[in-house]
């Protein structure tokens, strides 16, 4: 049996779902044909090039609170990084509407659990680095994979405030969800929750000296060593302007 099959094949008797996405995964011969079987019901991962794991994407434009902001100057929605850019090449939108079809499709937490079990190899994974939840039941399935994989720690940024609040669960130590800040240089909304917010470079009076490390002028624009969102014993975490 090879890395990769191991890999999924502790999810084995957990459920029947799960238990028929293996036994179909088991016909399969390489980790690159599992990949394309499981994409059918996921859409795929995403890569974003300045973090040190995988991610899962969807269009921006659906965002819910976060296309009310990006209608609203000084916003941290306005001139959203994920509306333009890469993100409206066609093959990219394909992409993140594909995956934004799929998450409230048959099979997609139980695709999500075998294909992060098979790909990620870091410990850490991020939930949309374009987007943000959809419903209450797109958010109880992201907690659902993390209560299956305590070893990843899994980082949700969100605006969705009231989704969040709606959710009578527990959240698993291994999900961080950091509420974002509506506004630039502001965190009245998100004060008494784990939070981030964008602040615009010039104005910087850090108290908290938890300045997001990719958005440093001289880190090339990457996440380097730095693991500070998932960390949930990090209140605030701030990022400038970019």
């Amino acid at each position: 049996m090879k890395d990769w099959q191991i890999a999924y094949k502790k999810y084995a008797n957990i459920s029947e779902k799960l238990d028929f996405m293996i036994s179909l995964i088991d016909q399969l011969k390489t980790k690159e044909d599992a990949n394309v079987f499981l994409k059918t019901y996921n859409g795929g991962l995403s890569s974003p090039s300045k973090m040190p794991c995988f991610s899962y994407s969807i269009p921006a434009w659906e965002c819910k609170k976060g296309s009310e902001l990006a209608k609203i100057k000084g916003s941290t929605c306005y001139n959203c990084y994920a509306m333009k850019g890469m993100y409206t090449f066609s093959n990219v939108k394909k992409a993140l509407y594909l995956r934004f079809e799929k998450i409230s499709q048959l099979f997609w937490l139980e695709s999500m659990v075998l294909t992060i079990a098979i790909n990620e190899k870091s410990g850490f994974f991020r939930w949309h680095d374009s987007g943000d939840l959809q419903s209450l039941e797109h958010f109880a399935d992201i907690v659902k994979i993390a209560e299956l994989m305590p070893n990843i720690k899994f980082w949700l940024p969100t605006r969705e405030y009231k989704i969040v609040n709606d959710y009578n669960g527990i959240i698993p130590k291994n999900l961080c969800i950091r509420h974002s800040a509506h506004m630039n240089n502001s965190y009245k909304e998100v004060k008494n929750k784990l939070n981030s917010s964008v602040v615009i470079d010039s104005e910087v009076k850090s108290e908290t000296n938890n300045i997001c490390h990719a958005t440093r002028h001289d880190s090339n624009g990457k996440c380097g060593e730095c693991r500070k969102c998932w960390n949930t014993d990090i209140k605030t975490i701030e990022y400038l302007l970019h």
